[in-house]
């Protein structure tokens, strides 16, 4: 299900939104409760061992959430 095409999309997502809302790095790690290089990896779109889980957690820090729907 998971594949790096969608993993990019997401990563594009929350960088976007982050930088709507004006959100840095820093703020954005401490409000996940992590640190700003764990972040800036997970930003990596090169990167792939991101989780759903954490996914949820960086959306749910900028007021958003995961909705999975199958049609």
């Amino acid at each position: 299900f998971w594949n790096k095409d969608l993993e990019n999309v997401v990563c594009f997502f929350w960088g976007s939104i982050m930088e709507e809302k004006h959100i840095t790095k820093t703020e954005m790690a401490k409000r996940m409760g992590t640190s700003r290089s764990a972040l800036t990896r997970l930003l990596d779109p090169l990167n792939n061992s991101i989780t759903l889980a954490t996914i949820e957690t960086a959306l749910a820090a900028i007021g958003k959430r995961v909705q999975i729907q199958i049609v």
